[in-house]
Formats: C-alpha cells, structure tokens, sequence
C-alpha cells in the first residue's frame, strides 16, 4: 500500500511476500533523485519524503519536479516488465494527490 501526504509517503507491505518486496522498493527508491530520504520502520513499513526542488519548472515541464508522483513512477518503473505487459500499479488515487498540479 502506498499512501501519501504532502512530499511525504508510505509503503507498507501487507504480507510475507509483500515484505520480500519491499526491500527492493527502498533500494529504487533510495536510488531515486527524486527521494530525499527513506528509512525502514519495522519489517513492513518504509517511509520517506520527496526532496523539495532547487530548480524552476517552466509550466509545461512541470510535472516533471518531484512530487509523490515521482514516487509512483518509480514504484511503477521497478515492475514493469515486456514479458508481464498486464502487470501494473492498479488503485485509486485521492484528490489531495492531483491538487499537487493545481
């Protein structure tokens, strides 16, 4: 599970196999420009914050400052797979999450 506030976030693995997983997100994430920082906390739990920019976006590279998408990128990056084309990050994402384009 991935959750989100601010340039904060979760991950949280919700099984065994989930926990297996989870080392290779800290290690993409940690790996990230994006990411200022990630820390495990316990087995199931990795939480981070996106590192604030020190450059000027202009408005149509905007999307492209970190920002908690630049989290689901990655997360989405370190999955993705030619020969699995179905496998992806499926849910929801909440309002607060696209106010960070507004």
């Amino acid at each position: 599970v991935l959750e989100a506030w601010g340039r904060n976030f979760r991950v949280t693995a919700l099984n065994t196999r989930g926990r297996i997983l989870l080392r290779a997100v800290a290690d993409a994430l940690r790996a990230d420009d994006a990411v200022e920082s990630v820390a495990e906390e316990g087995e199931e739990v990795l939480a981070g914050k996106v590192r604030v920019s020190d450059r000027w976006f202009p408005e149509e590279e905007r999307s492209k400052q970190p920002s908690i998408f630049s989290v689901v990128r990655c997360v989405v990056h370190l999955f993705k797979s030619e020969s699995e084309p179905q496998l992806g990050l499926y849910g929801s994402f909440g309002y607060d999450l696209t106010l960070q384009f507004e």
